[in-house]
């Protein structure tokens, strides 16, 4: 979150951080109904604070996830056209000694002006989709499928990246071969990173995704180029 504030100061933004109360903001229906499940509720929490600040007249909401870490300061300046953006998502894997990559839209980074239409589309669309899912819910349910399934609709970020596991282990092993095959299918230069510290200790082959190890990404992403 360091590189956040820093980024915050160095535009002149207003900063809040949202601790656990953060999970608080989502109906009682709908947290029971996806039985607490941080994701989900995340999804949808921050749709709720994104309307609630505009209500209260701030011209522009940003929300940056957590696990975000803006590498490039200076130039990640989210400045478009339109009056809300989501956030372009290359999900890189392997197989075989194969790399695959997929294009999928995330909320890692979100951008809401004042008199957009596309907030309250979301938010009654992911209270729509809860209410009337039976089953088991995949944590990505109303995040990641739902929006990658509309991809073709979305203003997106290009400069927010995602890391997938395969993608933190190249980075911490100083994969170069990988690394640049990356940075070659990248459309834009890479300012944000999504470390996705929703696989932090857990292992990816061999190696355990401990803080440590996305620190060494940390250092070698800005070693990078």
């Amino acid at each position: 979150m360091a590189s956040v504030k820093a980024w915050v100061e160095h535009w002149g933004y207003s900063y809040k951080f949202i601790d656990d109360s953060f999970f608080q903001q989502v109906p009682k229906w709908f947290y029971e109904s996806v039985q607490g499940q941080r994701h989900l509720v995340s999804d949808l929490a921050r749709l709720e604070l994104a309307s609630q600040y505009l209500s209260q007249g701030w011209d522009r909401v940003i929300w940056l996830d957590a696990d975000v870490f803006i590498c490039d300061i200076d130039n990640f300046t989210l400045a478009s056209e339109h009056n809300y953006l989501l956030c372009r998502e290359l999900w890189v894997t392997s197989r075989d000694n194969e790399i695959f990559f997929s294009d999928k839209v995330n909320n890692s980074v979100l951008v809401f002006c004042k008199n957009n239409k596309f907030l309250d589309f979301y938010r009654n669309a992911c209270l729509r989709l809860i209410r009337s899912r039976q089953g088991t819910l995949r944590r990505t349910e109303i995040g990641t499928e739902f929006l990658t399934g509309i991809a073709h609709l979305l203003p997106l970020i290009e400069t927010s990246v995602t890391f997938s596991p395969f993608l933190l282990s190249a980075f911490y092993h100083r994969d170069e071969k990988v690394i640049a095959a990356y940075l070659q299918r990248l459309s834009h230069p890479m300012q944000a990173i999504n470390l996705c510290l929703t696989f932090r200790n857990t292992h990816y082959q061999n190696l355990l995704l401990t803080d440590d190890v996305f620190a060494t990404v940390i250092d070698n992403v800005k070693n990078t180029g």
